[in-house]
C-alpha cells in the first residue's frame, strides 16, 4: 500500500518534466496525422518516437539528481531536431527520412544547403521549428537560471529509490531492443549513423576504382587512331521542358536553334534527378541492371585508355562535406581545372570557362577529350546570369501556376536557360574554328520542375516529376552521318557509356552497340526508374 501511494506521489511529482520530455513526440503524433497518408506508417513513427521520448526520459530519471539539469537542454535538442527532421521530410517529400536521401545530404556543400533553405523554407518550417526547440529554449533557462519553471525544477531534483531506478533501467533496455530489432529505419538517429557508414565506403570504393587514371575495367580497348576532338558539356539542373529547341514557346535557345549540323535528341532522360546518384550512371559502367559493379570505370577512364588526352574543367565545387562524384572521376583526367575553388562564387558565371577551353583546344594532342561541368541552371537560378540576360520578366509561359513566387522563378530559370544557350553557342564556335574531326555533346545531370506540374521549384525524387527525368541531349557534329530519325529514339542515360564511346570511336570489351543512341544498331529498352515505373507509360508533356 504504501508503495503504491509513493509511486503515484512520484507520478505527480514527475508529470512536469515528463510533459516536457514527450512534448516533440505529441508533435510528431499530431503533425504525422495529417502529413502522413498510411496508417500503418502514421502508427510505427509515432511508437518508434514514443520509445525514443521514453529512453531519453528513463536517463534523465536514473542520472544522478546534479546531472539532470546540464544534460536536459542537450537531451531536448536532440528530441527536437530528430522530430524536425522527420516531419519536414514527411511535409516536403510526403515521404520518410530515409539512407537515400542521406546519401545526397552528404554530398552537398555549404551552398547547395543554402541554395536548398533559399527554395524550401516556408513559414510552416519556421513555426515547427518555433514549437520544436520551445522545450529547448525552456530546459536551457532551467539549467543557466535559478527561477522559473518549479514544477519541473522539483522533479528533476527528486531523486528515485533505487528499486524505481532499476526497473526504468530493465525498461530502457527493452526499449532500445525494440528500436534495433523493428524500429531502425523510424530512427534518425540510428538511420543518419548507418547511412553515414555505408557512404564512406562507397565513396571510398569510388575514389580506389575511378580516381585513378585507368581502370581495369576497360580491356580490348581499341580506337580509330587519326585526330580527333570532342568536348561533352555537362549541365547542371537544365530540363528540356524550358528549352526552345524541344517546343518551349519562349525564346530560350535563339543561338541554339541557328546552329546547322545540331542534333536535337528529343527523347532522353536520366536515371535519377539527383546529381551524386545520376553522374554515378551516367559517366561509369554502373547502370540500373548492375548499380554496383566489382569492377568500375568511368567516360574519363576509358578516353585514358583509348588514346586520348583528357581535360576536366568545372565550374562546380570540387570538394563539398565529401569529395563529390564529379571531382572523383575528373580526377582521372591529365589535366583539371576548377574555376569555382572557394564555394560557389555566383559572381563567376559559366562564360569563365571559355578560355580554359580554348586552352585545353590549343593543346598538341592529336586526340583530345575535353570535359566540361557547367553550374548551368542550378538554383539560385537569378544568380546564374549576368544582368544583361534578364531577358523574360512576364507571364507569358505555358505553365499553369502564376502565382508571384512561379512568375519569378519560371522568368528566373528561363534567363539562366537563355545564358546557357549562349555559353553552349560559344563553345561550339570555338570548336567549328579548329580541323579536323569534332563533336561538341551536350547533356543534364537532370532537370528541375519549375512550375510545369506542380507548384514548387527544384528536383526530388519523391516528387519524380517528369520535367526533372527529361533533359537536353545535343550533339553537334558537321562530320559524323547519322539518321534523322535516331532523334526521336527512346533513351535512358545509364547507358551513356555505350554512346559516349561510339561517338569517340572507342571499342572495348563490354561495349554493346545496341546500347548506343548514336549507332545503327541501338535497341531500345524499357526505362525503369523510381520504384520500377516505366518511364514510357506517362503521358507526354503538353504546353
Amino acid at each position: 500500500m504504501f508503495r503504491t501511494i509513493q509511486l503515484r506521489q512520484t507520478a505527480t511529482e514527475q508529470w512536469p518534466l515528463a510533459l516536457l520530455i514527450y512534448f516533440p513526440f505529441l508533435v510528431v503524433t499530431l503533425a504525422g496525422s495529417v502529413l502522413i497518408p498510411h496508417w500503418l506508417e502514421y502508427s510505427r513513427e509515432a511508437v518508434a518516437f514514443f520509445l525514443l521520448s521514453s529512453l531519453v526520459y528513463g536517463l534523465v530519471l536514473i542520472l544522478p539528481t546534479a546531472a539532470r539539469k546540464g544534460l536536459l537542454p542537450f537531451i531536448m535538442a536532440l528530441l527536437g531536431s530528430s522530430a524536425f527532421i522527420k516531419i519536414s521530410f514527411y511535409f516536403l517529400y510526403q515521404a520518410r527520412f530515409s539512407s537515400s536521401a542521406l546519401f545526397v545530404i552528404f554530398e552537398t556543400n555549404s551552398e547547395e544547403a543554402a541554395d536548398f533553405l533559399t527554395a524550401y523554407w516556408t513559414w510552416q518550417l519556421f513555426l515547427l521549428v518555433l514549437v520544436l526547440y520551445l522545450p529547448f529554449v525552456i530546459s536551457l533557462y532551467i539549467a543557466l537560471s535559478k527561477k522559473g519553471f518549479n514544477r519541473v525544477r522539483s522533479a528533476l531534483g527528486k531523486s528515485l529509490p533505487v528499486l524505481h531506478r532499476g526497473l526504468i533501467l530493465v525498461l530502457m533496455v527493452l526499449s532500445v531492443w525494440v528500436i534495433k530489432k523493428r524500429y531502425q529505419n523510424e530512427n534518425v538517429l540510428i538511420t543518419s549513423i548507418s547511412a553515414y557508414k555505408d557512404f564512406k565506403e562507397v565513396r571510398e570504393n569510388l575514389s580506389n576504382l575511378l580516381a585513378k587514371t585507368h581502370s581495369n575495367a576497360f580491356v580490348q580497348v581499341v580506337s580509330d587512331p587519326s585526330p580527333r576532338t570532342l568536348v561533352v558539356v555537362l549541365g547542371e539542373s537544365s530540363s528540356s521542358w524550358h528549352m526552345q529547341l524541344y517546343g518551349y514557346p519562349r525564346q530560350t535557345n535563339p543561338l541554339l536553334s541557328q546552329k546547322k549540323d545540331l542534333m536535337v535528341f528529343n527523347d532522353v532522360i536520366t536515371p535519377h534527378v539527383h546529381t551524386l546518384l545520376a553522374l554515378e550512371k551516367i559517366l561509369t559502367i554502373s547502370n540500373n541492371d548492375n548499380e554496383q559493379p566489382e569492377l568500375n570505370g568511368s567516360v574519363v577512364q576509358l578516353a585514358n585508355a583509348a588514346g586520348y588526352k583528357t581535360f576536366w574543367i568545372s565550374n562546380q565545387q570540387p570538394v563539398g562535406m565529401h569529395e563529390s562524384i564529379s571531382t572523383i572521376i575528373a580526377n582521372a583526367a591529365d589535366e583539371k581545372h576548377f574555376e569555382s575553388t572557394n564555394g560557389y562564387q555566383y559572381t563567376v558565371y559559366d562564360q569563365a570557362l571559355i578560355d580554359p577551353i580554348e586552352s585545353a583546344l590549343s593543346d598538341e594532342a592529336h586526340k583530345k577529350i575535353i570535359f566540361v561541368h557547367l553550374i548551368g541552371t542550378h538554383a539560385r537560378y537569378y544568380k546564374r546570369y549576368p544582368k544583361s540576360f534578364e531577358i523574360f520578366n512576364g507571364k507569358d509561359f505555358p505553365g499553369p501556376f502564376k502565382s508571384k513566387e512561379a512568375i519569378d522563378e519560371i522568368n528566373q530559370y528561363d534567363n539562366a536557360m537563355r545564358y546557357n544557350d549562349y555559353v553552349l553557342d560559344q563553345i561550339i564556335n570555338l570548336l567549328s574554328a579548329t580541323t579536323g574531326p569534332k563533336s561538341v555533346l551536350y547533356l543534364s545531370d537532370h532537370g528541375d520542375e519549375v512550375y510545369d506540374t506542380m507548384e514548387m521549384a527544384g528536383h526530388s525524387e519523391y516528387w519524380a516529376t517528369s520535367p526533372m527525368y527529361e533533359v537536353p541531349f545535343l550533339l553537334w557534329s558537321p562530320e559524323t552521318q547519322m539518321e534523322s530519325s535516331w532523334q526521336q529514339r527512346p533513351y535512358l542515360l545509364d547507358d551513356f557509356i555505350h554512346s559516349f564511346a561510339d561517338l569517340a570511336k572507342i571499342q572495348f570489351k563490354g561495349w554493346d552497340a545496341s546500347k548506343s543512341i548514336f549507332g545503327p544498331s541501338f535497341q531500345p529498352k524499357k526505362r525503369l526508374i523510381k520504384d520500377q515505373e516505366d518511364y514510357d507509360l506517362r503521358p507526354p508533356k503538353k504546353y
